[in-house]
């Protein structure tokens, strides 16, 4: 044989090779975790908002100085599984503190943007691994898992009167 014809039968061997390998990390569909429901908004961030809207109220019908009240800091924990986040639309104060956990049995990895700009990208989440962020700016940003393509929109406001 020809050292033309060797080459060409270990290119054919090696791209086979890869195709196996590529195609052997592609789920089956059974092993899919169904789709988890989420409410749109955190019932932590809610309580939060409504106990400081009750305060206010309450010292507003006994005749005291309202006072100002700062951002409550708060901390969400948001599961990530194989095509979804467990919270698919947040809204918070800002100061809050999300946590994402890998709930699955595969490496995911978070970045969240504001206006196209990256502003947080998580380390490699292995299973059961954990990585936050604080969210300080109000705004809308996008959050993806950058391995299997899912988002979850998070909402940053102070105004009491977003929340309806």
């Amino acid at each position: 044989m020809t050292i033309m014809r060797l080459n060409h039968i270990l290119l054919v061997l090696c791209a086979t090779i890869f195709l196996l390998i590529l195609t052997s990390c592609v789920p089956e569909k059974s092993e899919l975790q169904p789709e988890v429901t989420s409410p749109e908004r955190p019932v932590e961030s809610e309580a939060v908002i409504e106990e400081i809207i009750e305060e206010t109220e309450e010292a507003e019908e006994n005749g005291q100085p309202v006072k100002e009240t700062q951002p409550v800091k708060n901390e969400l924990m948001i599961d990530m599984f194989r095509t979804t986040f467990g919270n698919d639309n947040i809204l918070i104060l800002p100061e809050t503190i999300i946590s994402w956990k890998n709930s699955d049995d595969r490496v995911h990895q978070v970045a969240c943007y504001v206006d196209g700009v990256r502003i947080f990208k998580s380390q490699q989440l292995k299973p059961g691994d954990t990585d936050s962020y604080r969210f300080i700016q109000q705004g809308d940003y996008q959050c993806l898992d950058i391995v299997f393509g899912y988002w979850s929109n998070i909402s940053v406001s102070a105004d009491n009167n977003k929340i309806t």
